[in-house]
């Protein structure tokens, strides 16, 4: 069995380019949406693969929530995330995800890379005990998996 853990303080955040490559691998499209401070308050604007490099580049720290991965088009851009919207949020921080084999393919092959800069994402790779229940223990944000029926 293979499980995706954040191996350092901070906690489980695959960087923009784990996303965009995670959805390709899965056949979805996404579209990315940068928050940007406009005069008149925020909005998110429409950007694509490319640009969302660029603003990692110029945004070294902190920047996961300011992209946001959209399954559908929502235009050019749009200032309120919207009950609507956030169902079309693509979902990356889900504990389902840790297991999915797509993603765990994904930090494989980019190691380091698949991480955001308060993350360390590694596969760890062994063999469960029988009738093993996965669970995640969380210790400000560094992560070990044990086996659920024996937490309480």
């Amino acid at each position: 069995m293979k499980v995706v853990l954040n191996k350092c303080y901070g906690g489980f955040v695959p960087s923009h380019e784990a996303v965009i490559r995670y959805a390709e691998r899965k056949g979805v499209e996404v579209f990315p949406y940068i928050f940007t401070k406009v005069e008149y308050g925020y909005e998110f604007r429409k950007a694509d693969a490319e640009a969302v490099r660029a603003y990692d580049k110029e945004h070294t720290t902190w920047g996961w929530s300011n992209v946001l991965f959209l399954t559908k088009d929502r235009g050019a851009k749009f200032e309120d995330v919207t009950d609507a919207i956030r169902k079309d949020v693509m979902d990356v921080d889900d504990d389902e995800l840790r297991f999915d084999p797509d993603f765990i393919a994904t930090v494989e092959e980019m190691g380091h890379d698949a991480s955001m800069y308060t993350s360390e994402l590694r596969v760890i790779e062994f063999e469960p005990p029988e009738g093993f229940v996965p669970k995640v223990i969380d210790n400000d944000g560094m992560e070990t998996l044990v086996d659920g029926r024996w937490c309480w």
